[in-house]
């Protein structure tokens, strides 16, 4: 019942692996930690706002990039979001929830997850979809 948190069979034991939750949270954390002491150069950009808000988020990550956010680029978001593809590597890919690992998962996992991202500046990436 511990591979999901620690995946150690899928790490083995090598410092580069970086799969289970307590890696997934390092991860996070360390994400966090370098927005803070670098704001201008480090951009965190949640999944769920990107499959609410395709268009508006694109165009803030652009932004922050220095990019220019062109017609062509919308024409690619337009085209994406029309295309379904099951394979997990494609570009085009059906608009999928973010969520879905509370459903999927055993309940008594999610209970752990949720309890431990509660009161904690990760709190959000637990957030019920609304």
């Amino acid at each position: 019942m511990e591979e999901w948190r620690y995946a150690l069979k899928k790490n083995l034991n090598k410092q580069e692996n970086f799969n289970g939750y307590e890696k997934w949270k390092e991860a996070a954390n360390t994400f966090i930690y370098l927005k803070k002491i670098y704001p201008n150069r480090v951009y965190i950009q949640k999944y769920s706002d990107m499959l609410k808000y395709p268009y508006e988020e694109s165009k803030k990550l652009f932004t922050f990039c220095g990019l220019g956010y062109t017609d062509s680029t919308v024409d690619f978001l337009k085209k994406s979001a029309n295309f379904d593809n099951a394979d997990a590597y494609a570009v085009f890919r059906s608009k999928q929830s973010d969520n879905k690992w509370k459903t999927e998962l055993h309940l008594e996992i999610v209970e752990q997850i949720l309890t431990d991202l509660r009161d904690g500046h990760l709190e959000e990436y637990a957030e019920q979809d609304k």
